[in-house]
């Protein structure tokens, strides 16, 4: 997928391009969720760092948003089956929103994630940055 975000970068982290499923469920404000139901959705993760990621959905989701997400993240970097497949659940705040046709980018900035997801993640991130293109 092409790169949609050609603003400046404003994480404080390296994001690393992904081609994740995931699926989320609004948690706050009450009226979003009662406008898009309490429902999990599937959405399509693009890009990933240790802070925060963006996805790919389409639905209207305004800034401020509370969602919780959940995702397997798949990393081919490693031989070890143990550390291969991990199912990572985070708690996200939408930050800002990009129309892109029909669909939505969201950038989602974590607001709670376990210190062993923040490990896995920061060692996919790293991993990809290290491995040969």
């Amino acid at each position: 997928m092409d790169n949609i975000y050609s603003g400046e970068e404003r994480r404080g982290h390296k994001r690393v391009p992904v081609n994740f499923i995931i699926r989320y469920h609004i948690r706050k404000p009450l009226e979003v969720v009662m406008l898009i139901g309490n429902m999990e959705v599937n959405a399509v993760m693009i890009d990933l760092c240790e802070s925060g990621m963006s996805l790919i959905t389409d639905y209207d989701i305004p800034v401020g948003t509370e969602l919780s997400l959940k995702f397997t993240l798949v990393n081919t970097y490693t031989w070890d089956q143990s550390r291969r497949n991990k199912v990572i659940e985070v708690l996200g705040c939408v930050a800002d929103v990009i129309p892109i046709g029909k669909s939505n980018r969201l950038g989602i900035s974590f607001t709670e994630l376990s210190k062993q997801h923040a490990v896995i993640i920061a060692d996919f991130v790293k991993l990809v940055f290290q491995s040969p293109a």
